[in-house]
């Protein structure tokens, strides 16, 4: 997993919907949100969204939010 800047759009609660993120010095643009769930942090009695998303330039990641630390991270499937 990697740890990356992520912009989102932000409804009634912060990282509502990743929108775009940065990985390895280049921006990639979400082009769909495949699915999204969310997870409890056992460790810390908060919440990680969870999303699997397609990028406009055909790549798949799930890229999670840790609502306690308001961290992305990002594993390419």
């Amino acid at each position: 997993m990697y740890l990356v800047q992520v912009e989102s759009y932000a409804g009634y609660r912060r990282a509502e919907r990743p929108t775009s993120f940065l990985f390895q010095g280049k921006r990639f643009s979400v082009e769909e949100v495949e699915r999204s769930w969310t997870e409890e942090e056992s460790d810390l009695r908060a919440q990680r969204r969870i999303f699997i998303v397609h990028t406009k330039d055909g790549g798949r990641y799930k890229l999670s939010y840790s609502e306690s630390t308001d961290t992305w991270w990002l594993e390419e499937l």
